[in-house]
């Protein structure tokens, strides 16, 4: 395998949004491609002295991209949104409705 060959084979099978262009994206919802896609969320906070601070957005970019993986090329994977405590409690604790205003 050439070294193009290789790295058109290693961009076209990508479901991370943030790696590619906008030609490979525009590319692929031409073609009905992308059906979705997943939006990681974590927060960046303390985990005493064992965890890094990333560890909840980490975690959640790996799953999400893991997930991806399986049901590409349907699926992306969005950038990572930090997400935070609020005065009405935890995001994930919120109706569906709450989160989409």
């Amino acid at each position: 395998m050439s070294t193009n060959e290789g790295d058109k084979r290693m961009i076209t099978e990508e479901v991370r949004l943030w790696k590619l262009t906008r030609r490979h994206v525009r590319e692929r919802l031409e073609q009905g491609l992308i059906k979705g896609a997943i939006l990681p969320t974590g927060s960046t906070e303390q985990h005493n002295e064992h965890l890094a601070m990333e560890h909840d957005t980490a975690s959640a970019a790996h799953v999400a991209y893991q997930a991806a993986l399986q049901l590409y090329p349907q699926t992306v994977v969005a950038t990572p949104e930090p997400c935070r405590q609020m005065r009405r409690g935890p995001v994930a604790s919120q109706p569906s409705q709450d989160l989409l205003q």
